[in-house]
């Protein structure tokens, strides 16, 4: 087969491995071209003339990157192709879509977002019910861990369609977030006989569960719960107890292949390094009266895993310098001029020290609004409300403006920022998927220069532990993808 782009070594390796497989999973970690080996199957298996057609499922904005950059860096010139990206309520591209429907040799590409499939019966799910009847079709899902709960509509629907695909494959360099039970559902979708069990028993395969008896399962059940709970046992450092993983591993051994960046050479290091901070003297005090409540609210068995959230929210909202309130955003700054905020000053010293480019990331939007109006002109924002995104991505990726300033959510899937190499994290939420997706928007396949990931840290408060959590929720995701 000759590519468009040379592939490497271990590109072509696991191209050569999957190409032919009815299901398969490319587990690479983010920036290590997991794309070009699912378009090199795509174009083998065309070629072959076993498919004559391509759908793409991926988060909002990914899907768009698949038609815009991934399609054409890897199609043959030769090959004659038609893209529809889907795009509810666009006329001309849900025109295009309707295009892929007309007879013709050319191979059919379509892109949807994920999102679109989250409603049972949506117009999104209808029409790729129809797309996967009509053609012999390469199904794939990118950000595979999207679909890791088996409750969720977009799974349940993506599950059944996914019967009707003649070829699966699932993409994601994070399979595991927080739990070993993601993997369910993701390999379930490539085969329900990789596992050939059901949920339940799949937890109880996996980890020491609660049992019925214990006190904190009673507690739930007594407040109306209508099924026991599902619940691990943890230690006494509050870690998840799992169990038979070298079984799980050669269970889903045959049907994924794991890349990890620190096993290959020739991609720069990534560096960790914190700017610790004291609060101010009337913030540290709302913050300790804070925990003291708080404290007294966790302690009790009784409080919901919702409200303890909620009362870590709080804390960071203090932190970040605002009032605690139950929402995320229209927050009331507990500083007159944001540059009184200590935690913004620490975030001007990492700046100061810094020569070129970076990425500001915050876990709130009155966190991006307020250092929006600090850098003025010399930022571009990227999140919920952003409009024209792709051209304020321009001029951040040309260079004319020093700094991003974005939410993990919006911003830390399926871009490319290989002209910087600071990460700033002004605020951590607690998904280790938004925080590994993020740092890889740098660290990946391009970048030739160390890319640093800078946490701004109050010193002894949630901070610390925030960081904590996520490090350990890697540590989960390492340990059980060890093949």
């Amino acid at each position: 087969m000759l590519f468009k782009r040379t592939p490497r070594d271990y590109q072509l390796e696991d191209f050569e491995r999957s190409k032919d497989m009815k299901e398969f999973a490319l587990l690479y970690h983010m920036g290590l071209g997991k794309s070009k080996v699912t378009n090199d199957t795509a174009i083998h298996l065309y070629s072959k003339g076993k498919i004559d057609a391509v759908a793409i499922i991926a988060p909002n904005g990914i899907h768009t990157k698949w038609a815009k950059e991934d399609f054409p860096n890897d199609m043959p010139d030769e090959m004659d192709y038609r893209v529809g990206v889907w795009k509810s309520g666009n006329q001309q591209s849900m025109t295009d879509c309707e295009n892929l429907f007309k007879p013709g040799p050319q191979l059919r590409l379509l892109c949807m977002n994920i999102e679109a499939l989250s409603r049972k019966g949506s117009s999104a799910e209808l029409f790729l019910k129809r797309f996967l009847n009509a053609t012999d079709c390469l199904l794939v899902i990118d950000e595979s861990d999207t679909i890791k709960n088996p409750a969720a509509k977009r799974t349940e629907t993506l599950s059944k369609l996914g019967d009707k695909a003649k070829y699966k494959r699932i993409l994601t360099g994070t399979p595991i977030n927080n739990s070993v039970f993601d993997l369910y559902a993701q390999f379930n979708f490539l085969d329900t006989d990789i596992f050939g069990q059901s949920f339940t028993s799949f937890k109880h395969t996996y980890a020491n569960i609660l049992p019925p008896t214990h006190p904190t399962v009673l507690a739930i059940m007594a407040k109306g719960a209508r099924w026991v709970p599902t619940l691990v046992e943890k230690d006494k450092e509050g870690k998840p107890l799992w169990k038979n993983l070298d079984k799980l591993q050669d269970v889903i051994r045959p049907y994924c292949i794991v890349r990890k960046k620190e096993d290959h050479s020739d991609l720069p290091d990534k560096i960790y390094e914190s700017i610790y901070y004291e609060l101010d003297k009337k913030q540290r005090k709302i913050y300790n009266d804070l925990v003291k409540n708080a404290k007294a609210e966790l302690e009790d068995d009784s409080v919901t895993v919702l409200h303890k959230l909620t009362l870590l929210l709080r804390l960071q909202q203090v932190l970040a310098g605002f009032l605690p309130g139950d929402t995320t955003e229209g927050l009331i700054p507990l500083f007159k001029d944001p540059k009184d905020n200590p935690r913004i000053q620490a975030l001007m010293t990492a700046l100061e020290n810094h020569v070129g480019q970076a990425i500001i990331w915050c876990r709130f939007t009155d966190e991006i609004r307020m250092i929006e109006k600090i850098l003025g002109a010399d930022c571009v924002t990227y999140y919920g409300e952003t409009l024209k995104r792709e051209d304020k991505m321009a001029l951040y990726k040309e260079g004319k403006v020093r700094y991003l300033v974005s939410n993990t959510a919006t911003g830390g899937v399926g871009l490319n920022l290989t002209n910087s190499h600071l990460a700033i994290y002004y605020s951590n939420d607690f998904s280790y998927r938004n925080r590994a997706q993020s740092e890889d928007r740098q660290h990946r396949i391009g970048q030739t220069e160390s890319v640093v990931c800078l946490d701004i840290v109050a010193e002894d408060t949630i901070d610390e532990k925030i960081i904590k959590i996520l490090r350990d929720k890697k540590d989960i995701s390492v340990q059980t993808m060890r093949l």
